[in-house]
């Protein structure tokens, strides 16, 4: 059952409902998602897929990946990151089926690099998303900055997804809008214990 957010949490994030027109392909120096993240339950809502959404076969999709390339323009930060996962093996045993992980995830560690994001899920899955546009297994990705909204866009098959990442007015939750087959769902992410967002850390990130 698809639960009902409070005004609070939604107010701040409005105006990422409508349509990006250009996506900037470097990352904000006032915002910063890494950190561990852990859902709130009780202000998220379950993404739902269309039945007819062929989401069982598995297409690494959204730019998750096994974590493949090397530094290029990263930071060491992300390097750092990158080169702790990049076993192929505990990748593939560790791949989501049906449902993305992004879209399933409870918990999970982000390391935000100039040009590129990796997410770590509790599942031990390991994603890499680059800004601009990347191809890979039939799946398009576009990910981009709207203002101090991180967007990544994905399309492959039948399945369209857009994904915004982007903090509240204070900086401490991570606000995560799916839209999914014309429909919007929200999920929300406080710091995981003992760990506080490098946005509220630094008075930035809010919008």
């Amino acid at each position: 059952m698809i639960k009902k957010l409070k005004a609070f949490c939604l107010i701040p994030t409005l105006c990422i409902m409508t349509a990006c027109a250009t996506l900037k392909y470097e990352s904000p120096e006032q915002v910063d998602l890494s950190g561990s993240w852990v859902l709130d339950p009780d202000h998220s809502q379950e993404v739902v897929f269309a039945s007819n959404n062929r989401a069982n076969k598995p297409r690494g999709g959204g730019g998750e990946g096994k974590g493949r390339r090397g530094g290029g323009g990263r930071e060491k930060q992300g390097q750092d990151k990158r080169s702790s996962n990049e076993d192929g093996e505990t990748a593939q045993r560790s791949k989501p089926k049906g449902k993305p992980e992004a879209a399933i995830a409870t918990e999970m560690t982000i390391q935000q690099a100039s040009d590129s994001m990796g997410i770590m899920y509790k599942s031990g899955y390991y994603r890499d998303i680059e800004w601009g546009k990347t191809e890979q297994r039939r799946q398009k990705t576009t990910a981009g900055w709207d203002d101090d909204s991180l967007v990544i866009k994905t399309e492959g098959g039948r399945r369209k997804i857009t994904e915004t990442y982007s903090f509240n007015e204070a900086g401490d939750r991570l606000i995560v809008l799916f839209e999914v087959d014309g429909n919007k769902y929200y999920r929300i992410y406080q710091p995981a214990p003992e760990t506080v967002p490098a946005s509220a850390a630094t008075g930035a990130g809010a919008f």
